[in-house]
């Protein structure tokens, strides 16, 4: 009976973890797009201005920070089981564990500030005449998106070091 109930924790795990891993790598593509689309155009486009009030039109109805939500709700989800069966995970799991929550908590702390404090004037701001000003902004905007990229990848670092076991197969 034990040996049932823990192999169902442990594919319940390798579940998790594959949901999890599927997000992380949602969120760091996606990063990874708008660092490589979006900030090269602020700094050398030559009407910088014209593009954000371009976008700002465009995006009426959606927002594209609307993809990076479901992302970080589902690696939030994930890291919640996972707490909830710490106790079938062994010592360097744990630790990894806290390492993982750490980093998404700061991950989706960096995300708050970049799409309440940054987005909006970058992306949205209807009446920026600064073209120095949309610098800057993008300037904050890269280190802050670098910052996300570089926190995505030592978590899916990781999950794969020390939770590989979980995908083996065990009898």
């Amino acid at each position: 009976m034990i040996t049932i109930e823990t192999n169902q924790h442990q594919l319940a795990i390798r579940k998790t973890l594959a949901f999890l891993i599927f997000s992380l790598g949602m969120s760091f593509f996606g990063y990874l797009y708008e660092q490589i689309d979006f900030i090269p155009n602020y700094f050398y486009g030559s009407r910088q201005d014209e593009a954000s009030l371009h976008w700002s039109k465009f995006h009426q109805l959606t927002n594209p920070a609307f993809y990076h939500i479901l992302p970080a709700i589902l690696a939030i989800l994930c890291i919640i089981n996972l707490w909830i069966r710490k106790d079938f995970l062994n010592k360097f799991q744990r630790k990894s564990l806290i390492l993982i929550s750490i980093l998404t908590v700061i991950t989706n702390l960096l995300t708050s500030l970049a799409v309440t404090q940054i987005n909006d004037q970058l992306f949205f701001g209807q009446n920026i005449d600064n073209k120095t000003n949309l610098k800057v902004l993008a300037l904050l905007w890269s280190g802050i998106n670098a910052s996300r990229l570089i926190l995505i990848f030592i978590s899916g670092r990781e999950i794969f070091v020390n939770y590989r076991q979980a995908f083996t197969k065990t009898n």
